[in-house]
Order: C-alpha cells, then sequence, then structure tokens
C-alpha cells in the first residue's frame, strides 16, 4: 500500500495546472473550454436570461427548420387542408421567434468577457498564491476535470510521476485504465 502527502499532492497538482496554463496561448481549445466555464460562473446579471432566451430561441428555430423539411423534403402536408394547418403552425412558430428576438434585444448587448483575471490567476504560481484559498478553490474547479494519482505498487515514485492534472476539454481516452486494462497491469510483473 502506497500514500501521497495531501500537500506534496496539492502543490504538484497547481504546479502541472499553471505549468499547462502558462504554455497556452488564448486561443488553445482547452483554454477556451474552461474560460467557458469561468464566464458561466461569473455570469453577470441578466446573462442568464440571456441563456435561457438564447436556448429557446435555438429550439424554436430547429422546430422551424423540422417543420420546413416536413413539408418540403418529405412531402407532408400535401393535402389542402394540411397547407393550411402547416401555414398556421409555421405562424406561431415565427411569432415566437418574433417575440424571443425582441426579449434578446431588449436586453441589449452582452457584456464583453474578460479573461485577464483568468489568465493572470492560472498562468503564474506567483498570482496563484496570492488568491485567497477560496478563490484557489473555485478557479481549480473551473480548470481542473479530475486529479489522477497511480499506485506506486511499493516502490518509490516520484509524485510528479503519479499524479496527472486532466484538465476541462482534455482527451480521456487513454488516461484512465479501462477494468481490462488494469487487470493486465496488475498481473504483469
Amino acid at each position: 500500500k502506497s500514500t501521497v502527502s495531501v500537500p506534496r499532492a496539492d502543490a504538484e497538482a497547481v504546479r502541472q495546472l499553471t505549468q499547462r496554463l502558462a504554455a497556452m496561448d488564448p486561443d488553445d481549445a482547452i483554454f477556451q473550454a474552461i474560460a467557458d466555464r469561468w464566464r458561466k460562473l461569473t455570469m453577470a446579471e441578466g446573462e442568464g436570461e440571456r441563456a435561457t432566451l438564447e436556448a429557446r430561441l435555438a429550439d424554436v428555430r430547429e422546430r422551424i427548420s423540422a417543420l420546413e423539411e416536413a413539408r418540403y423534403l418529405r412531402g407532408e402536408f400535401d393535402a389542402p387542408e394540411d397547407v393550411d394547418r402547416w401555414e398556421r403552425m409555421l405562424a406561431r412558430l415565427k411569432e415566437q421567434r418574433r417575440v424571443l428576438l425582441a426579449a434578446r434585444d431588449k436586453l441589449g448587448p452582452p457584456p464583453a468577457f474578460q479573461v485577464g483575471f483568468l489568465l493572470d490567476a492560472l498562468q503564474s504560481r506567483e498570482a496563484w498564491a496570492a488568491l485567497s484559498l477560496h478563490e484557489q478553490r473555485v478557479l481549480f474547479m473551473v480548470a481542473v476535470d479530475r486529479v489522477m494519482i497511480s499506485e506506486s505498487k511499493g516502490q518509490t515514485v516520484p509524485i510528479h510521476e503519479r499524479l496527472r492534472v486532466v484538465l476541462h476539454g482534455d482527451q480521456l481516452e487513454g488516461l484512465v485504465p479501462t477494468p481490462k486494462e488494469r487487470r493486465q497491469a496488475d498481473s504483469s510483473p
């Protein structure tokens, strides 16, 4: 049985997090996934309403598209009474879309999202150390999907070789062994 001291594991996780993020560009897909999580967490008042309106608007647009496909691509609604019903359904959906667009426009433009604080805090160990414990925990939660610590199998293995920080947006395939892979690793000398 092997153990890892919590302070050493914490320090290594922060080291890996800040090192990986310092090497990223703001355009990096993983950084963008983390920034999106940060934006949602720190969403300004009214932005929750905007997100709800956007989701409802996307749903109405999909329903309009499905209705048009039903008539023009699949040949449904071909009888005169069906065409009248189709036109009424389409008119209702277009009215819903108009109301949702007006409600979204009433909110005004979305506020600019600043990633400066996120960049500074996550890419610099000095900036990280200056944060309160609560701020560190929140940022860690935003950036890190999981921390994996592998077994040492009775050997002395440095913590940096045993601990792996998996960021949100990271590819997990191949990182976490399947039960079959674990059994094979356990049976090998």
